[in-house]
């Protein structure tokens, strides 16, 4: 198991459900705390969350390395399974 400095306050241990978040917000601080925030409640509720947030897009990659990425983030990043990586002239 892999260790990192993200802990879930109701366990005492590192959060298990995803290995990385990005999010793209309006401000350092908007994204960061967005992107701690996700990469808590896991990759499903951690996305969810990013979309109900206006003006924030993100991605997180699941333990499995799984990527989940909102509707957005197609638009500003060339993740693997993006429009962007599938239509590079866009």
């Amino acid at each position: 198991m892999r260790y990192h400095h993200i802990l879930d306050a109701t366990t005492g241990r590192p959060a298990a459900e995803v290995m990385s978040t990005t999010v793209v917000a309006a401000s350092a601080f908007d994204a960061g705390r967005l992107a701690s925030a996700a990469f808590l409640l896991g990759p499903r509720d951690g996305i969810d969350f990013i979309e109900r947030t206006p003006g924030a897009e993100g991605c997180v990659i699941a333990a499995d390395g799984a990527i989940v990425a909102t509707d957005g983030m197609s638009r500003i990043s060339d993740l693997p399974g993006s429009l962007y990586a599938a239509y590079p002239g866009l």
